[in-house]
């Protein structure tokens, strides 16, 4: 009972000391006196502070004070809060130093502004140190808050945040939540860090981050470290558990891709090492799970200034399934902008295969540079439809001009699917080509294009063309066509500002030798093709009745129309097959006129010889009578 009586009586004498000394400093001490103190312990912060409003004391829930409208800034930042609430140590008050329990803003906003460097500060207080009382905060809370400036758009709303303790070179934990807006989005954030200030506040270390959105999960194993002098360093693991995009942007209204397989961004994980310089972030190893598809590599990001080395492999990526279905797209493309790179850098990427269209290409390998004036393909080499490419090419950006090169060997074209009447068409196709592409918009290229292209199709299966069409209507009007063969197909072009100007043409089809040349609008696709065709002495389809005069003889062929609405149509002339049948039949009746001839000829020849040996024989026989009857 001593005990609990003498502990009463302590009680009882700390809280009447308390309220002595809380009723000796409010009524003795002015907080307003206290402006000059807390606004030169900002400035050897590079702090500039605003105390606009009165400084009050409160009372409750603790002892402390109120000021209203604070301003403060400094060479990144501006604040502005309409209150701030304080507790405060009241030993510290009789003190050389002022601590503060804890300091509380109410509805602050921030606004970040990028650094400006080599540009020397004039809130810096450089005189001789000051006499007066110096400022601790022990815990920093925000209530309310926002935050911009942070990226174009972006804004930190209904921030909270509460930091355990300011304490020089003590870690303490860091606790944020926020709402991220980006643009007309919206979506929540919790951060919680370990954080450690440098002795004179002008750094900071973090250490074991977690940044958490809804099932969007970010941890930071290792530390990353800032100063203001824009020092900045930092090395440890990053990981980012396995999520669903897809829901994720869902719950924060986001718009959502609509692919072709709707079960497509379900699936997205990342691990890498991370390691921070002021002039590099690096990601190395690392590893990216997206759906069924796994990307290693690495990530070198530079900052000063700005530009990303990559190197990327990956071991398969199904294009079909992640094709947007939206039917608000436009299905005509305008390409009438100025292209912007992502980002400058170089990009090295390997794909094992590749899926489009329901066709797989593998081994797909390039190698991109991005500059500020030119786009430069190193390298891109693929196989695909059991062939092989192979091609390098540049683009400027500005007067957006292309040129690409390369070949293709061994392509086999019944791989690749081509609309009737080629849809049947089957070869070995080998091409190069050296194109030049300029213009802002679809038809500025297309009217653009210029350069050789070579192609080559080897044991050439053709479909149904209208060749032999052409050939037996204008003998029989039979169109049966059966498939034809071809040994080897041969065109030699060279693109001439949207013009594919056919330079050779050699082809065989359905044992008919074909040459041609012509023209083809690569804008209305209108085509003029002329050339020849060889009418075989033999070979031809029993139901094809070509005059036997015309055989081995070579027809005039033309083919006019549009490939686009397929109006294409390869004709023989008429008027060249009567021209020709005219000048063959007058050949035949002149050369049996001269083969008559000449038997009437060889006949009177041998009649006037036989007369004649009748005559030589009658005088003969006469002269020899008349000799012996002397």
């Amino acid at each position: 009972m001593r005990f609990i009586r003498v502990f009463f009586i302590l009680v009882i004498v700390s809280v009447v000391a308390a309220a002595a000394s809380v009723t000796y400093i409010t009524q003795v001490l002015d907080p307003n006196d206290l402006k000059p103190t807390l606004v030169n312990s900002a400035k050897k912060q590079q702090v500039r502070l605003e105390l606009q409003g009165n400084i009050t004391w409160a009372f409750w829930p603790w002892f402390g004070f109120s000021v209203e409208k604070v301003r403060a800034s400094s060479p990144n930042w501006d604040f502005a809060a309409e209150r701030l609430e304080g507790s405060l140590s009241i030993l510290s008050l009789l003190s050389d130093t002022f601590v503060i329990d804890r300091l509380n803003a109410i509805a602050p906003k921030v606004t970040v502004r990028a650094t400006q460097k080599n540009k020397q500060s004039t809130i810096l207080d450089r005189s001789e140190p000051s006499k007066e009382k110096t400022l601790l905060v022990r815990q920093l809370a925000i209530t309310d808050g926002e935050i911009d400036g942070l990226y174009p758009e972006l804004t930190l709303s209904r921030v909270q945040l509460s930091v355990d303790s300011l304490t020089p070179a003590t870690a303490s934990d860091l606790s944020l939540s926020a709402y991220v807006t980006f643009g007309e989005y919206q979506a929540p954030v919790e951060i919680q860090t370990e954080i450690i200030p440098t002795a004179a506040f002008d750094g900071i270390t973090i250490r074991q981050a977690s940044i958490i959105s809804r099932d969007l999960e970010l941890k930071y194993d290792g530390y990353l470290s800032g100063s203001n002098a824009g020092q900045f360093s930092g090395e440890g693991q990053l990981a980012v558990p396995e999520f669903s995009l897809k829901q994720w942007l869902g719950a924060g209204n986001f718009p959502i891709p609509v692919t072709r397989d709707l079960d497509r961004f379900n699936k997205i994980s990342v691990k890498s090492g991370v390691k921070v310089s002021n002039d590099m972030i690096s990601l190395r190893p690392f590893t990216l799970v997206l759906d069924e598809t796994s990307i290693d590599g690495r990530v070198d990001l530079g900052l000063q200034p700005l530009h990303i080395d990559l190197e990327l492999l990956a071991d398969q990526l199904n294009i079909d399934q992640y094709s947007i279905n939206n039917k608000n797209v436009a299905s005509n493309t305008d390409l009438d902008h100025s292209f912007t790179p992502f980002l400058l850098g170089i990009y090295k990427v390997e794909i094992g295969t590749i899926t489009f269209a329901e066709k797989s290409i593998t081994n797909v390998g390039f190698d991109l540079g991005v500059g500020t004036d030119e786009i430069t393909l190193g390298r891109l080499d693929a196989k695909l439809f059991g062939g092989e490419l192979r091609a390098a090419g540049t683009y400027l950006i500005a007067p957006q001009i292309s040129n690409i090169t390369g070949t293709l060997e061994g392509v086999q074209l019944s791989q690749l699917q081509f609309s009737k009447p080629l849809d049947t068409l089957s070869g070995s196709l080998q091409s190069s080509f050296d194109i030049r592409v300029a213009g802002r918009t679809s038809d500025e290229m297309l009217a653009s294009i210029s350069g050789p292209l070579r192609v080559k199709i080897q044991n050439a299966l053709l479909g149904p063309l209208d060749v032999s069409d052409a050939l037996c209507d204008a003998f029989s009007g039979n169109t049966e066509v059966v498939a034809h063969s071809a040994d080897t197909i041969t065109v030699t072009a060279e693109f001439q500002e949207g013009i594919a100007v056919i330079d050779s043409l050699e082809a065989q089809v359905a044992n008919l030798p074909i040459e041609g040349r012509g023209r083809i609008s690569l804008i209305s696709t209108a085509s003029n093709i002329q050339g020849s065709i060889q009418i075989p002495t033999e070979g031809l389809a029993e139901s094809c009745n070509v005059p036997e005069i015309l055989r081995g003889v070579s027809l005039p062929l033309s083919c006019r129309g549009q490939l686009r609405n397929k109006t294409l149509k390869c004709s023989i002339d008429e008027k060249a097959i009567q021209t020709l049948i005219a000048k063959a039949t007058a050949e035949q009746l002149e050369a049996k006129s001269r083969a008559k001839l000449k038997e009437a000829e060889a006949g009177i020849k041998s009649t006037i010889e036989d007369t004649l040996k009748e005559k030589i024989n009658d005088q003969e026989s006469g002269l020899l009578n008349d000799l012996l009857n002397r």
